[in-house]
């Protein structure tokens, strides 16, 4: 999979604080911050709050992942469209994390093979 990572993006909304499931397993409460593409196509920020180790493990794996299934009660209350991301930087600062991803592996920037 080839994504471009050089896309421009406009800030739409900042720190929404919701809860994520990630691969119908994981829970989290985070901070979203939403951007959006050429395309229409939302662009993530994922902030983690409160995690301990074995959240870092466990998100440390995750986004080894080519695609992550995430749902939110947000993302329906809002008519966001999110069901996969892809993560393609991870930064951590204990006690915290940031997921920078694209969101619903398909369109122009997406060239999965």
């Amino acid at each position: 999979m080839k994504i471009n990572y050089d896309v421009e993006k406009i800030l739409v909304q900042q720190a929404v604080s919701a809860t994520i499931n990630l691969d119908n397993r994981y829970d989290y409460s985070v901070l979203l911050d939403f951007y959006l593409t050429i395309g229409n196509e939302f662009y993530l920020e994922i902030n983690f709050r409160n995690i301990n180790l074995q959240d870092i493990e466990i998100l440390n794996l995750l986004c080894k992942k080519p695609v992550i299934n995430i749902n939110s009660q947000y993302f329906i209350e809002n008519n966001y469209d999110i069901k996969q991301i892809a993560v393609y930087i991870m930064e951590l600062t204990e006690p915290m994390a940031k997921w920078k991803c694209f969101t619903n592996p398909k369109g122009e920037f997406w060239d999965i093979k």
